[in-house]
């Protein structure tokens, strides 16, 4: 994300200041129990029409979303203030 942001000029810069406010909203959402389990559970209801795969979304644990949702924080705190020098550098 940061190199794409990096050759495409200021436009790259807001394009990963909304990404990476994105990343650290929805990533920190996916973190907490509540919102881990809606999810699982959003996934698992979309996959009515596949029941192995359902099965196996439904056996996935919730620690595993809340990882990812992690990762997305993670992500986003670093890129947002890379985004920032990439704007404010224009």
């Amino acid at each position: 994300m940061t190199s794409l942001a990096a050759q495409a000029g200021s436009g790259g810069g807001v394009f990963l200041l909304v990404w990476s406010i994105i990343a650290l909203l929805m990533g920190g959402a996916l973190v907490t129990k509540r919102w881990s389990a809606r999810f699982k559970s959003l996934i698992a209801g979309g996959l009515a029409g596949s029941p192995e795969s359902q099965q196996r979304a439904v056996r996935t644990p919730e620690s595993f979303l809340r990882l990812i949702g992690g990762f997305f924080v993670v992500a986003g705190a670093v890129a947002l203030p890379i985004a920032v020098v990439l704007i404010v550098r224009g």
